[in-house]
């Protein structure tokens, strides 16, 4: 069974401002160059990408380290928030406000991230070799808050298995584009139902679980993947 995908058109995201409900549109998932050295996506240039292509926010989530926190804050109508990925002895952990990175096995971090208040996310679970994903060990983990469902780095039917995941484990999913290159910025986004200012308030918006996950046409009718 297909997860339902939303589209939003361009015209839309341009007009969301003048709507009665705020929504926010914000990619989750970005590696820039000044922390993760698999990226040639410079911060200053994904903030402009960002703000052209009508994002709200965009979450920096760099390898292993809180570089990230660097550029967080407001740029006119857009906000940058942080977050890290962590590689785990199994595969790739979102974590969403975190004071100290913890490292070891998933359930490790995991544990140690939920101490520290954080909101927790299985990225890209069923990513294919040579890349490292947590896999079918995810149906063995406990206590993680959610699933990136949709990655842009991701095949349709990655995509797909981390959705069927997500309802049988009765989880929460997110989407991200996963951007290491200005062109892939805002491929995969999760919009929220309100207006998210702080670092501690986007934290307790993503435990809170009120947003859905986005594919976005930006100016073409071609979807994504």
């Amino acid at each position: 069974m297909s997860f339902p995908l939303c589209v939003i058109p361009w015209e839309k995201i341009l007009s969301r401002k003048h709507e009665l409900r705020p929504l926010m549109i914000i990619d989750l998932h970005i590696h820039t160059y000044a922390g993760s050295s698999c990226s040639v996506l410079p911060p200053d240039e994904l903030i402009m990408r960002a703000k052209e292509l009508g994002l709200d926010g965009v979450c920096v989530t760099e390898h292993n380290n809180f570089i990230g926190k660097r550029f967080t804050g407001r740029y006119d109508d857009l906000v940058v928030f942080s977050g890290v990925e962590i590689r785990s002895i199994e595969g790739d952990i979102l974590v969403y406000g975190l004071d100290e990175i913890p490292f070891g096995s998933a359930q490790e971090i995991i544990d140690s991230s939920k101490e520290q208040g954080a909101a927790v996310f299985i990225a890209h679970p069923f990513r294919s070799p040579p890349f490292i994903s947590i896999g079918d060990a995810i149906y063995r983990l406990k206590d993680f808050d959610g699933i990136e469902i949709l990655n842009g780095n991701c095949t349709k039917e990655e995509n797909q298995e981390a959705q069927n995941a997500m309802k049988s484990l009765h989880c929460l999913g997110i989407g991200g584009s996963d951007a290491h290159a200005t062109g892939s910025v805002g491929k995969y986004v999760t919009e929220f139902d309100e207006v998210i200012e702080s670092e501690d308030d986007f934290v307790e918006c993503l435990l809170k679980g009120e947003y859905s996950v986005k594919n976005i046409i930006f100016k073409t009718d071609k979807l994504y993947p």
